[in-house]
């Protein structure tokens, strides 16, 4: 996800994840995957260090797109996962 969510300066990177059913080894990954279909993240995914790396890493782009704030900038990474990162069941 940080390196589909703007986290560097070059072009966002277009990734495709391929999800087959037999790849789904607990009920609880369901969910996981169908928040991140319904709302383009999974909850508590990143721990504090990981939110700090987003932060330095799409900081600029988040700011260059009118984003201020830690909360503006995870919303913009999270809208640039959303944008770039596709899912196929």
């Amino acid at each position: 996800l940080m390196s589909v969510g703007g986290g560097s300066q070059e072009a966002p990177v277009q990734t495709t994840f391929l999800l087959a059913d037999t790849q789904i080894p607990k009920e609880s990954f369901l969910e996981d995957t169908s928040s991140l279909l319904n709302n383009g993240e999974v909850p508590n995914l990143f721990n504090a260090e990981d939110k700090t790396a987003i932060m330095e890493g799409c900081g600029a782009a988040a700011q260059a797109a009118g984003c201020n704030g830690q909360a503006e900038t995870l919303a913009f990474f999270t809208e640039q996962c959303r944008k770039n990162l596709h899912l196929i069941l």
